[in-house]
């Protein structure tokens, strides 16, 4: 893996443990040449009360938002006590 790839890989993965309500320890994030796919086990915090699929938005944003991020994929599964058992489909967002 390229050295640039790896730490873009850092930074994103400092937008993940930013979200508060979620525990982001089981999640991957693999990056190649600006592409990000983050995928795993993301886990609700207990107390919280989230929609996965709005989670799912606000993390692409935050990745997004890291230079040198292209796009972005997700394949994880959202369990929890307040998510119920959610799994992510695959999605791509790409910079406009």
């Amino acid at each position: 893996m390229p050295i640039e790839d790896k730490a873009l890989g850092h930074r994103v993965r400092k937008e993940l443990v930013k979200r508060q309500n979620l525990d982001v320890s089981r999640a991957e994030v693999y990056t190649l040449g600006g592409r990000v796919t983050v995928y795993g086990i993301i886990r609700v915090l207990r107390g919280a009360n989230i929609d996965p699929r709005r989670e799912l938005e606000i993390l692409a944003r935050a990745i997004r938002s890291v230079p040198g991020v292209r796009e972005v994929e997700f394949n994880v599964r959202f369990v929890g006590a307040a998510s119920g058992e959610f799994r992510g489909p695959l999605e791509t967002v790409e910079e406009e």
